[in-house]
């Protein structure tokens, strides 16, 4: 599982897309949980709502990670 912090963004909802089309689960963290699921319409993701200070936290203590291909 794979976890994209503002998965709705620029950034993130290509990522999203691009992770998703390679197969793998992906765990999106929004503010806004209905505009995510429209935004991604049937795709096979968990859409998960939080405030902008979790989002906040989850950047300042996160390191990307990245695994060969």
């Amino acid at each position: 599982m794979i976890t994209v912090a503002g998965g709705t963004g620029l950034v993130g909802k290509s990522l999203t897309q691009a992770l998703l089309g390679k197969g793998e689960q992906v765990r999106v963290l929004t503010r806004d949980p209905k505009a995510a699921a429209a935004s991604f319409g049937d795709a096979k993701l968990e859409i998960v709502g939080v405030d902008s200070m979790t989002l906040r936290r989850c950047g300042r203590h996160s390191r990307a990670r990245t695994r060969p291909t």
